[in-house]
């Protein structure tokens, strides 16, 4: 009779399971290439609710742009997809109103919505931009600013776009032992001279 558990359910894998099992044991925390727990050192929290966010791909250069009304947190496994990771979020106050959501739209309205990757079986654009995670934070960045100088216009009151912005400490121990170490994104990140 057929085992009808989930793959990872019993752990090892059966033999004929092996051909399917890429790790040697089953992927534990230690992989987590970033903790969320702490605030940043300029004082932003991840656990503050609203965001718009910028999430690399390790192998590519493409980013995803995106929203969320909760934490930051919460947010980073919910697109299934295991290349992409946090590499700057920006904070949006009075989450509660979706200010987040109309947020990400004037990035996409910035950043140009032609621009968008479109996804392939059905040519709807997608979340994703074809550029750099540096260059696309950037362009994120800036249209994040006019954002905040037209919300808060009305209280004459001003706020820097860099003390809204969170970005995420990386672990390279965790990063060596996931072996994307060599990855373009992470090349970047840690050996910004030699790649």
């Amino acid at each position: 009779m057929l085992d009808r558990s989930p793959f990872y359910a019993n752990w090892p894998p059966k033999q004929w399971q092996q051909q399917f099992a890429p790790f040697e044991r089953f992927p534990a925390p230690d992989l987590r290439v970033a903790d969320f727990s702490e605030p940043a050192p300029n004082g932003v929290d991840p656990k503050w609710e609203g965001w718009v966010y910028v999430k690399a791909n390790i192998w590519r250069d493409e980013c995803k742009v995106g929203y969320t009304d909760g934490p930051i947190a919460g947010r980073l496994s919910e697109t299934g997809a295991p290349d992409l990771i946090l590499h700057a979020a920006f904070a949006v106050p009075w989450s509660g109103n979706n200010w987040a959501h109309w947020a990400e739209q004037h990035c996409f309205d910035r950043l140009g919505r032609h621009n968008m990757k479109p996804h392939l079986p059905t040519g709807e654009t997608s979340e994703l931009f074809p550029w750099s995670a540096e260059y696309t934070t950037e362009l994120v960045a800036r249209a994040m600013q006019e954002f905040y100088d037209h919300l808060w216009a009305l209280c004459d009151f001003r706020v820097d776009v860099n003390a809204m912005r969170y970005e995420p400490i990386l672990r390279p121990a965790a990063i060596k032992n996931a072996g994307v170490m060599n990855a373009p994104y992470f090349a970047r990140r840690f050996n910004p001279f030699g790649y």
